[in-house]
């Protein structure tokens, strides 16, 4: 799993007997670490374990750089020696500073998305074994959030609707140039398709991080937006159609068989008109009234956001007091909503509803699809609110952040006046530009 430097031999004998088995012993701990975390049966199971091995690499470099500035001051090295064996260290502190806080503040999110890509990738598997499929998946979520993370460092740009539209295309199996509606199952020009956002993309901050359990961009999600001709958009985010899961009676929570969605028609006074024309045919928003969606791989939606929307839309026709028969359903049939899980903060969505329609959503609404407060307290200045106990994720935060510090500072400071002028911390240079570089490496 994690790949951290080793101090080099020449060095390491160099040290005193305590510091060098340490460093052995926490060496050993990492490579029984990553062997021992082959196979997974639970999520948890496996984030748990990466935080152990999170917290060990700390120690480890911990170790290592009390170890080197022990020889610096007994002079049993040079500056430039204790520079060229500090040096390769503080990139993966760095990093592992990075994945922790985005372990601590995207616990849900990471949790829900790994359960969706493991599915995924465990339907793709060609034998029966299912070592490594954790880590893989993991590897390519976690270095979404890492760079994403970095990438808030930088000003913020116009919302790039062709980048966007790509990564979308990019994670449904979407031909590039093509332009395919899942809704419709149609193939059409692609500038008539559209990256439709499920979440509206002008939501952001903490408000919706508060609302889903966790810091999230969610303007930038492909998980986040159905491929969909531009009509059909258009009506999503009128409230006119919307997505429900497909019940299965059949289905026993598998993860073998891939999730399925149909379009309901919400405003039934539609029914008879045009959405858009297909080789000469008229394709009417009736004819996509419970239609299931099509998808050309196993990536689905999210459904935390597809809940979202179907909420929002709900609150939209309760407010306006047209009681179609979707609202009723809505209200008087048990799972309307038929899969269950913590989408949404409980109290925060009730507070939503009130505000927007001056009434409390249906108990179906609530009642196994919200998490509360005590099962994904608010993220706001956690570090500053959560106490950092030994052997915490907070604990192994700020240990992180600290050491880069001090190792940084211990580069300023072994420095002689000959060398001031060449002496620089590289690694502090173009940090976004390497991060991925050593993000990559450290996973291997």
């Amino acid at each position: 799993m994690s790949r951290i430097p080793e101090v080099p031999p020449v060095i390491l004998s160099r040290l005193p007997k305590s510091l060098y088995d340490d460093l052995v012993v926490r060496r050993q701990r990492n490579l029984d670490l990553s062997q021992n975390a082959q196979d997974y049966r639970c999520v948890s199971d496996f984030l748990e374990d990466r935080i152990k091995l999170l917290t060990n690499d700390i120690q480890y470099i911990e170790s290592a750089h009390r170890g080197l500035g022990f020889a610096l001051d007994n002079l049993s090295l040079s500056a430039k020696e204790f520079r060229d064996a500090l040096r390769p260290f503080i990139p993966p502190s760095r990093l592992i500073s990075k994945e922790l806080r985005n372990l601590k503040r995207q616990k849900k999110l990471i949790s829900e998305d790994l359960e969706d890509e493991v599915a995924v990738r465990k339907r793709q598997r060609t034998g029966p074994s299912t070592t490594g499929l954790y880590l893989r998946a993991y590897t390519d979520s976690m270095l979404q959030r890492v760079m994403a993370a970095c990438g808030k460092r930088k000003p913020q740009k116009t919302f790039n609707a062709r980048q966007f539209k790509y990564s979308v295309n990019e994670y449904y199996g979407i031909e590039k140039g093509s332009g395919f509606c899942q809704i419709t199952g149609c193939e059409f020009i692609a500038d008539d398709v559209k990256a439709a956002h499920i979440v509206p993309k002008s939501l952001t901050g903490e408000e919706i991080s508060y609302l889903f359990g966790g810091e999230i961009v969610v303007s930038l999600d492909p998980r986040n937006a159905l491929s969909l001709h531009k009509r059909v958009e258009e009506g999503l985010d009128r409230g006119d159609i919307v997505v429900l899961p497909i019940s299965q009676a059949q289905d026993t929570g598998d993860t073998e068989i891939p999730s399925k969605w149909k379009c309901v028609l919400v405003d039934q006074s539609k029914r008879g008109l045009t959405v858009t024309r297909m080789g000469g045919i008229h394709i009417l928003w009736g004819d996509i009234d419970g239609n299931e969606l099509v998808f050309l791989n196993d990536n689905r939606p999210a459904k935390r956001y597809l809940y979202f929307r179907f909420v929002m839309t709900y609150l939209h026709w309760k407010k306006n007091g047209i009681l179609t028969p979707f609202v009723s359903n809505v209200e008087t049939v048990r799972q309307f909503w038929p899969t269950p899980g913590p989408y949404l903060r409980q109290s925060m969505l009730c507070a939503l509803a009130r505000n927007i329609s001056g009434v409390d959503l249906p108990n179906s609404l609530v009642q196994d699809r919200t998490f509360n407060d005590d099962e994904y307290p608010p993220l706001a200045d956690e570090l500053a609110h959560e106490p950092a106990a030994s052997g915490s994720i907070t604990a192994s935060i700020i240990a992180a952040s600290d050491i880069e510090n001090a190792m940084l500072a211990s580069m300023r400071n072994a420095v002689s006046d000959s060398e001031t002028s060449c002496c620089s911390c590289s690694s502090t240079i173009n940090q976004d530009d390497e991060d991925r570089l050593v993000f990559e490496d450290c996973m291997e």
